[in-house]
């Protein structure tokens, strides 16, 4: 970052740090305050319509976005706040996307928001169906390895980077340190919480550019069947940490036929709010591996329940103060899949770089390549080419919606398994979600009439 950059991301942290006081003391006028700092800071193209209509929802102290932004103000830390709305809207969203359309320009190659890391396939539990299966034995990128994937990817104009795995809590001295030392980027840290503690949260609420997502598939029962005994409370005990010591945090749910109905029910959304978790992210269950198991996918009626039960959780009158996003459905506002590229990609603990966390193909390895060069591989030009998959942006998962084109681009790049141990064809893969992708098209194109009008 050069000197006059320096000086105004100074200038801009200084005005939200002042807005953000006003906001704690004074919530009414003080989110309108924010709604300001963000429209003279933060320039959004043609995003004179949205601001209003950010000023015109905040202006309705009962409204759902009031309720929510009023609980993080309350509850996070702002020291947290501050650095995650400085470096997510100035660093990543708005130098950072400068920075990409010109590397994209000068490339020639898709480059995304942001970049899954994997840094070890170490785990301290066996969940059903968890898609990290299949590495050769246990493998690990170095620091020195993930600290130069960080490094050219800012370069490129990438400042947000998610810890995935295995449990990536298991290096958590290594990734306290990327995180210190990448002050200016957005991390995302999904985790089991077995392995959070006391300290950790301390030091992560001293970096404040990290926010945390705990794995939490249903109530006990449900919960410990999936993930393992004892794993329902290590969750719990978890977010209440976070929440002592004022951590941005959420839930990450798996949602399976088994579990769909409870972790979209009141009682579910009511226990998060609960332990002080500001959002939840549902990851439809993939049949990733040789050992997956497809009876466990959501049927089209499942699927649609998912669906309307975030909107509806993301509805003005809806008086919760937590939000939801669905991975897989929620593409619908994206345009499309945002893998291979042009929205994420994933690099594994083995060093492979792949276009999704579910899809484990790849032509590049980034412990033998540049990130520009595992960008530009076969499988992601494949990707780009098809892009979007269909003309229903409900139906633009490769996986879930199209396996019969995601076989076609896997064999046309000549991409291999990475799942060195107990690699998995591409045709056996697509071959399990072709049959839910049949059920789901009917239902897919009656939810898109019926949002189109």
């Amino acid at each position: 970052m050069g000197i006059f950059d320096s000086a105004k991301k100074a200038a801009v942290g200084k005005a939200l740090e002042l807005a953000l006081k006003h906001a704690k003391k004074d919530p009414a006028d003080g989110l309108l305050d924010l709604v300001n700092f963000a429209e003279n800071y933060i320039p959004v193209k043609n995003g004179a319509a949205g601001f209003k209509r950010a000023r015109e929802i905040f202006g309705d102290p009962g409204s759902k976005w009031t309720l929510f932004a009023n609980s993080v103000l309350r509850d996070v830390d702002m020291n947290v706040i501050k650095t995650i709305i400085l470096n997510g809207g100035y660093e990543a969203g708005y130098r950072g996307r400068e920075l990409a359309r010109e590397a994209k320009a000068e490339l020639r190659c898709e480059i995304p928001l942001t970049v899954l890391i994997e840094p070890t396939s170490a785990c301290t539990l066996r969940c059903s169906g968890c898609c990290a299966e299949g590495l050769d034995g246990l493998q690990n990128l170095s620091f020195d390895e993930m600290d130069a994937l960080i490094s050219q990817g800012k370069k490129l104009g990438i400042f947000f980077y998610q810890f995935t795995g295995g449990e990536p809590l298991g290096r958590k001295a290594e990734l306290l340190k990327l995180c210190r030392r990448h002050s200016d980027c957005v991390f995302h840290i999904m985790t089991n919480g077995m392995l959070m503690d006391r300290q950790l949260c301390m030091d992560l609420k001293e970096a404040g550019n990290v926010f945390v997502s705990v794995g939490i598939d249903g109530f006990e029962p449900l919960c410990d069947m999936s993930r393992g005994t004892g794993s329902f409370d290590k969750a719990l005990t978890a977010m209440s940490l976070m929440r002592e010591n004022g951590l941005l945090f959420g839930a990450c749910v798996c949602c399976t036929s088994r579990n769909i109905a409870e972790v979209t029910s009141d009682a579910f959304f009511d226990l998060l709010v609960s332990m002080g978790s500001k959002y939840c992210l549902f990851l439809q269950y993939m049949p990733v591996g040789n050992g997956a198991l497809p009876e466990l996918m959501l049927s089209a009626a499942q699927r649609e329940q998912l669906f309307r039960a975030v909107r509806l959780l993301r509805s003005p009158g809806c008086p919760k103060p937590i939000v939801a996003a669905d991975f897989q459905d929620d593409e619908l506002f994206l345009g499309g899949c945002v893998g291979g590229g042009r929205g994420f990609m994933a690099v594994r603990a083995n060093g492979y770089a792949e276009p999704c966390l579910f899809l484990h193909y790849s032509n590049a390895n980034i412990k033998k390549m540049s990130l520009a060069g595992a960008l530009r591989q076969p499988l992601f030009a494949e990707f780009s080419k098809s892009y979007p998959f269909s003309d229903n942006p409900l139906r633009s998962c490769p996986l879930l919606d199209r396996p019969d084109l995601l076989s076609k681009m896997v064999g046309n790049s000549r991409a291999k398994s990475t799942s060195l141990a107990d690699p998995e064809t591409v045709e056996r893969l697509c071959g399990s979600c072709a049959e839910a992708a049949e059920s789901w098209r009917p239902v897919a194109d009656r939810l898109r009439g019926e949002i189109k009008h």
